[in-house]
């Protein structure tokens, strides 16, 4: 008989565990999928990437001003962005805009709705 109970309860606590599992799966996909999360993410890897391959051409096709395309040229590639906000709002374009920090100075980043990719980069 206590053969029985043991099994019934490893089988209570495997069962236990799968669900704990699950939900945790189901939560970190709910959060990944959620705008904030997901193009905060996406900005983050692609300026970062961007500043480490030192990109000048897409530097500068996302740039909105000289001013901006200067300070980004001029990052050391390992500067990292910091502190990105969640999404301050969206332009006429369907473009969430966000903010982040890069070398100590907040950049205005845009990033297309749907596909995240950054459209855009404004030196504050």
């Amino acid at each position: 008989m206590e053969r029985g109970v043991r099994l019934n309860l490893k089988k209570g606590i495997f069962a236990l565990a799968c669900i704990g599992i699950a939900l945790l799966l189901f939560f970190i996909l709910i959060e990944y999928n959620n705008p904030q999360t997901r193009g905060r993410v996406s900005l983050e890897k692609q300026l970062n990437t961007i500043i480490a391959n030192h990109a000048v051409d897409q530097i500068k096709s996302l740039s909105q001003n000289e001013q901006t395309y200067q300070f980004m040229a001029r990052l050391s590639p390992t500067i990292q962005c910091k502190r990105t906000s969640d999404i301050q709002g969206m332009n006429r374009d369907s473009e969430y805009y966000y903010v982040t920090t890069l070398d100590d100075r907040k950049v205005d980043v845009y990033v297309r709705k749907g596909d995240w990719k950054v459209t855009g980069i404004h030196l504050q």
